[in-house]
């Protein structure tokens, strides 16, 4: 049966040279037929007429051009040149960089327009140390100048967590497995606050609650008036975040054309938790559910009078 889920989303803003360059790389080959000084480059050390006349008589056709040379057995040292030359041309990385940029900036504008942050850090260098940290920007460059060590060879990697967090992935040669920040929007109060007690639990709290209930604004109208296909016993307890028998209720609803996952009190009056599901994740699990009660009770509840709630 399901288990507890992470909330980690679609992968968003991305900094790695390699992509940088593996990306430029595979444009260039693309279009190899515009790209005469890499032809030149790779044929200069050749010397063979034959296949220069070959690629002069296709001369503009980047996909002749590129099954010639796979014919010679060159492809990878043109792969070669193109790596080295990518990786010394100071444009691509200039805009690559304004656009990393630019979409982190849209990111933190639409997810935190007041730009105040509470950020926690896991397996940070060589100690793999946990910290957090508390701040105030609006800016795209300051925000990773405050989530980032000090180094220019680094990888950066965020993704959508729960609803308004951000979960960032930060790689470098202290942390080669990747230091993991938890980015969450505080309220100006919140930070206030802060700014005055010091009290960093009391945010960790809020957030704690806010992962909880990161998936969707309205979570007691999905599970009230959605239809619930299936429910079983989860031995979490949200209210504790502890493992405990009867914890919780683990829900799949059906809310209009949608599908839910829905985590509840085991009486159903309160609703901790909701994670939109693919219909095909949605289809598998009650499959799965079936195929459970008809080899445990030897009837096939989609055929049968079956009619009762199906619990694990």
């Amino acid at each position: 049966m399901p288990k507890k889920k992470t909330k980690q989303g679609k992968e968003l803003a991305v900094w790695d040279d390699t992509d940088i360059i593996e990306n430029e790389v595979a444009y260039r080959k693309e279009n190899i037929g515009e790209n005469d000084y890499l032809i030149d480059e790779l044929l200069d050390d050749q010397q063979n007429f034959e296949l220069i006349q070959k690629i002069e008589e296709v001369k503009g056709d980047s996909q002749k051009i590129l099954n010639i040379i796979k014919e010679a057995g060159l492809e990878d040292e043109l792969e070669t040149i193109m790596f080295n030359s990518a990786s010394q041309d100071s444009d691509i990385f200039d805009m690559a960089r304004d656009d990393f940029f630019n979409y982190l900036q849209e990111i933190i504008d639409e997810k935190n327009p007041d730009g105040y942050w509470y950020v926690r850090g896991e397996n940070m260098g060589w100690r793999n140390l946990s910290g957090y940290s508390v701040f105030q920007t609006n800016d795209a460059q300051t925000f990773f100048d405050k989530v980032t060590p000090n180094t220019s060879d680094l990888t950066f990697r965020s993704y959508e967590y729960g609803k308004n967090g951000l979960f960032i992935s930060v790689s470098h040669h202290d942390s080669p497995m990747g230091e993991s920040l938890y980015a969450f929007p505080i309220t100006p109060e919140q930070y206030e606050e802060y700014e005055e007690t010091g009290d960093v639990e009391k945010l960790e709290n809020t957030v704690r609650a806010f992962e909880v209930k990161s998936d969707d604004l309205d979570m007691n109208k999905i599970y009230r008036d959605g239809e619930v296909l299936l429910d079983w016993a989860e031995d979490w307890n949200y209210e504790t975040d502890e493992s405990e028998s009867n914890g919780s209720m683990g829900n799949l609803v059906l809310y209009g054309d949608k599908y839910y996952y829905v985590a509840t009190s085991w009486n159903g009056d309160n609703v901790y938790r909701v994670e939109q599901m693919s219909k095909e994740d949605a289809e598998q699990m009650l499959q799965e559910t079936e195929d459970e009660v008809e080899n445990m009770l030897g009837v096939d509840p989609m055929d049968s009078e079956y009619d009762s709630d199906i619990v694990d």
